[in-house]
């Protein structure tokens, strides 16, 4: 059963068609930014989306979802608990420590998000690698982002009988990061969206990430994740130990 956390990615490790308005204001420019700044940049344009960003102890043990929000002081009416039968732990998509994360809820009679990531990326701390810890994490926020963008449009979560496709809310994520990064990456984008495509192809074979990777190739074929990753700061070849999405708790 899903208890409001959606699919937060695990690691380097595995890691709308049209952008909207606010993405097309977006200058990803390495040359005048750090890593740091497009992780704020994206935070900024996507306000709407999720105001609610908090960085959290890497040694976190998700609790329930109240406690996470109590802790962060979110204020929160009710959690929203989706479920998705037609996933079990048996499809290997088990619930599991993730180094990002999203609580849904209602505020106020509306829904909103709350987006936790481990203030070490992939057990990468800032002092190890500035440009890379804060490259991880503008994946992982940009994913989570992902989650709180579909809650809001009910692309994959019903609100009405608080139930949610979960590969379906899992492809959208990975190919709305996967294109954001790709339109910009003449502006500085291009290492994010080859370490991302780094970390679908480096996913574990289990049944549920068998059946999201083909709901993502539909889009971005494995030719092209392919030959983007081999441009990637990690190649595939190096990135073979698989690791986990949290879900939720099933």
């Amino acid at each position: 059963m899903l208890v409001g956390w959606v699919a937060g990615w695990r690691g380097i490790r595995r890691l709308f068609t049209n952008l909207d308005p606010g993405e097309n204001a977006m200058q990803l420019n390495e040359s005048d930014s750090t890593f740091r700044s497009i992780f704020e940049q994206i935070k900024s344009i996507y306000s709407n989306v999720c105001q609610n960003i908090t960085f959290i102890d890497p040694t976190h043990s998700p609790e329930k979802p109240e406690s996470d929000l109590v802790n962060a002081n979110i204020k929160f009416d009710e959690v929203l608990r989706f479920t998705d039968k037609t996933v079990s732990s048996n499809d290997g998509y088990p619930a599991a420590d993730a180094d990002g994360f999203t609580i849904n809820f209602i505020r106020g009679g509306n829904p909103a998000s709350a987006i936790f990531l481990k203030s070490s990326a992939a057990g990468i701390t800032e002092n190890d690698s500035p440009d890379l810890y804060w490259l991880i994490q503008t994946l992982f926020l940009h994913h989570e982002l992902m989650h709180a963008q579909d809650l809001k449009l009910g692309k994959n979560f019903n609100l009405a009988n608080k139930t949610v496709d979960l590969v379906k809310a899992e492809v959208y994520a990975d190919v709305k990061t996967l294109r954001f990064f790709d339109n910009f990456r003449k502006d500085g984008g291009e290492p994010f969206r080859n370490m991302y495509a780094t970390g679908i192809l480096g996913r574990e074979k289990s049944p549920i990430y068998t059946r999201i990777f083909n709901g993502i190739i539909k889009t971005f074929p494995q030719a092209r994740l392919r030959a983007w990753a081999s441009a990637s700061l990690i190649s595939p070849e190096n990135n073979k130990n698989p690791t986990k999405t949290h879900p939720a708790e099933l």
